[in-house]
This record gives C-alpha cells, structure tokens and sequence, in this order.
C-alpha cells in the first residue's frame, strides 16, 4: 500500500496492520497479548509500548513494529489535531 494511501485511512490502517502483525507474532493467547490487544482498543500506543519493551523480538522485528507504533502515533495526532475532519473510522 502507498504511504500516501495509508495515511487517508491514518488511525484505522495504523491499528489494523498493528493487530494483524501481533496476532502474527504472539499466537498463543497470553496475558500479555490480551494486554497489547486492550492497548489497541483503546488507542494508547504508550502502554503498547510498555508492553512490548521486554518481548522476544529480532531487530528487524523491533524495527517493524517501532515502525507501526510511530505510524499509529502519527495517525492519533493527526486525529486529534484535526478532530472535526471526515474520518473513514470515525462514522463506524
């Protein structure tokens, strides 16, 4: 998908590929996937963050998922920056 693309969809795209990627890596249900998966629910990348500060990643992984937490900020700024703007998500 193009940067350009991704950021029309901003908050939506950012937690679907987050969660689509955890549930990749942390299969087992465990108390600390159910923690990450709260932490997307209710849109607090900083307590993601905490979470996953102890996992088990490779450095490419690390870099990925720092990536999608980064782009999840982003798109969380810009939703509250611009709270009044249409929002694909919002309208659910």
């Amino acid at each position: 998908m193009e940067r350009g693309t991704e950021r029309g969809h901003g908050h939506a795209w950012a937690t679907a590929n987050l969660m689509r990627w955890l549930r990749q890596q942390l299969q087992e249900r465990s108390p600390e996937r159910e923690h990450l998966e709260a932490a997307v629910a209710y849109g607090d990348p900083a307590e993601a963050r905490r979470v996953l500060a102890h996992a088990a990643f490779t450095d490419a992984q690390r870099r990925y998922v720092d990536d999608l937490l980064c782009r999840w900020e982003e798109a969380l700024a810009e939703r509250y920056d611009h709270p009044h703007a249409p929002s694909p998500d919002r309208d659910r």
